[in-house]
C-alpha cells in the first residue's frame, strides 16, 4: 500500500475532516498514475528533441570545434545516447494503469527514477559543458518542467532534486576553471534548487487541496442525489427513485430471461382515515406501511418506494406471479392486523394490485405499471382490503 508522508497527511487534513484515510491513499496513487502519464509524454517530447538534434549534428559531418570543446562535444554524446536509451526503456515498460486503484510501489518508483535520471543528466551535462558553457542552463530548464508537470510529497521531492543538484555542485568547480564564474553557477544552481522546493511544495499543496475539495463535492452530491429520492415521512424511496429504477430493473430482466413483478399498493379510505383520526395519526399509518412494505420486500434487489400520496409501488425482480402473490397477501394480512397506537388492529387496510411481465416477451415497463394500476382498481372495486393480479395466461384467480 501506498503511503503519505506525515507533510501529506497534513496537507490533506488542513482545515478539512471529512477527508478519510482512503481518501488520501485515492489521492496518492492518482498523483502517481498523473505523474506517469506526464512523464511519458515528456520522454517523447525530450527524447524526440534530442533525437533530432543528434541527427542534425550527424548531418551537418563532424565537429569544427578545436581543443577542449572538441573533447566536450564528444562527451555529450554519450548523455545523449543515455537519455534516448532510458527514455526508450521507460516508454516501452511503464504504463500508468487505467484504474488507479491499481497503482503500486513500481508504478511510484518509475516516476520518480524518470525525474532523477533526467535532472542528473542534465546536471551532468552542465558540468561538463562549463569550460564551453559556463551556464546551469539545461538544470534549470529541468527545474522548471519538475515544478510544472510533476506532483511529488516533500520526501520523493528531496529524493528527486538533491542527488543531482550535489552532482552539480561538484562538476561545476572541477570543470570551470574560472573561479568567479564557477561561483556564480553554483549559487545560480542553488537558488534554482531553494526556488523549485519551494514552488513543488505550493504545487503538491495546491493539488491536495483541490482534491479534496472535489472530493466533498462529489460527496455533497450523491448526499444531495440519495435525498432526492428518499421519501422524508417514510424513509424509502420515492416516486423519482421508483421512475429510475423501473426502466434499469426492466433491463437487467431483459438480459436475464427473468420475469419483472410490480405491486402497486394503495391505503383503505385514506382520506376517511386522515378525517377521523387526524393527520398526525395518518402520518403514522403511511409510516407503518412504509415499514411493513420493507419487511415484506426482504431480498437486497427487491425496491420498495412511495408512489405518490397514500400509494406505495414495489418491485420484485426474478419473481412470477405465485411468489408476488405470495408477497402481496402477506403485507396485506401484516398491515391488515398492525395495531397503530389507541387504534385496534384492522384500522387500517390496503388493496394491492399486482402485475408480473418477462421483458423477453415484449411490451415497455409503462405497459407493467398500467396493468398493476388496473389491477389495485379492480380490488378497490371488489370490495378493498384484497390483492388482486392483473389478467395473464398463467394467472390464479384473485386472493380475497
Amino acid at each position: 500500500m501506498l503511503r503519505f508522508d506525515r507533510f501529506a497527511q497534513r496537507t490533506l487534513r488542513a482545515g478539512l475532516d471529512e477527508v478519510d484515510a482512503g481518501d488520501r491513499d485515492l489521492f496518492v496513487r492518482q498523483m502517481v498514475c498523473d505523474n506517469l502519464q506526464r512523464a511519458r509524454a515528456l520522454a517523447w517530447l525530450s527524447a524526440a528533441l534530442v533525437g533530432s538534434m543528434a541527427v542534425f549534428e550527424w548531418a551537418l559531418g563532424p565537429p569544427v570545434h578545436a581543443g577542449v570543446a572538441a573533447l566536450i562535444s564528444t562527451l555529450l554524446w554519450p548523455i545523449r545516447l543515455a537519455w534516448l536509451t532510458g527514455a526508450g526503456l521507460f516508454l516501452v515498460f511503464v504504463r500508468p494503469p487505467a484504474d488507479p486503484g491499481r497503482v503500486t510501489r513500481r508504478h511510484s518508483a518509475a516516476a520518480l527514477a524518470f525525474v532523477l535520471v533526467g535532472l542528473g543528466l542534465a546536471a551532468w551535462r552542465c558540468g561538463l559543458a562549463q569550460p564551453v558553457l559556463p551556464s546551469c542552463a539545461p538544470w534549470q530548464i529541468g527545474l522548471f518542467a519538475f515544478v510544472i508537470f510533476f506532483r511529488f510529497d516533500v520526501r520523493r521531492t528531496l529524493v528527486a532534486l538533491l542527488p543531482p543538484a550535489v552532482l552539480l555542485i561538484v562538476l561545476v568547480p572541477l570543470n570551470q576553471p574560472v573561479r568567479h564564474l564557477a561561483i556564480s553557477t553554483v549559487v545560480a544552481a542553488v537558488v534554482t534548487l531553494v526556488l523549485a522546493l519551494i514552488g513543488a511544495r505550493m504545487a503538491f499543496v495546491s493539488a491536495a487541496r483541490d482534491f479534496v475539495r472535489r472530493r466533498l463535492v462529489e460527496r455533497s452530491n450523491i448526499e444531495l442525489e440519495q435525498l432526492s429520492t428518499i421519501d422524508a415521512l417514510t424513509g424509502i424511496g420515492n416516486r423519482r427513485a421508483f421512475d429510475a429504477a423501473l426502466p434499469v430493473e426492466w433491463r437487467r430482466a431483459g438480459r436475464e430471461d427473468a420475469a419483472l413483478a410490480l405491486l402497486m399498493v394503495d391505503v383503505d379510505h385514506f382520506k376517511r382515515f386522515n378525517d377521523e383520526h387526524g393527520h398526525v395519526a395518518g402520518d403514522r399509518a403511511l409510516a407503518v406501511v412504509a415499514l411493513l412494505l420493507r419487511s415484506a420486500s426482504r431480498r437486497p434487489a427487491d425496491i420498495a418506494t412511495r408512489y405518490g400520496g397514500e400509494e406505495f409501488a414495489v418491485l420484485l425482480p426474478s419473481t412470477g406471479v405465485e411468489g408476488a402473490l405470495s408477497v402481496a397477501e402477506t403485507l396485506r394480512l401484516g398491515i391488515e392486523s398492525a395495531e397503530l397506537i389507541g387504534l385496534p388492529a384492522g384500522s387500517l387496510t390496503v388493496s394491492i394490485g399486482v402485475a408480473v411481465a418477462r421483458p423477453l416477451d415484449g411490451g415497455v415497463p409503462a405497459e407493467l405499471v398500467k396493468r398493476a394500476d388496473a389491477a389495485l382498481y379492480a380490488a378497490k372495486d371488489a370490495g378493498r382490503n384484497r390483492v388482486e393480479i392483473a389478467p395473464s395466461t398463467d394467472a390464479p384467480a384473485a386472493v380475497p
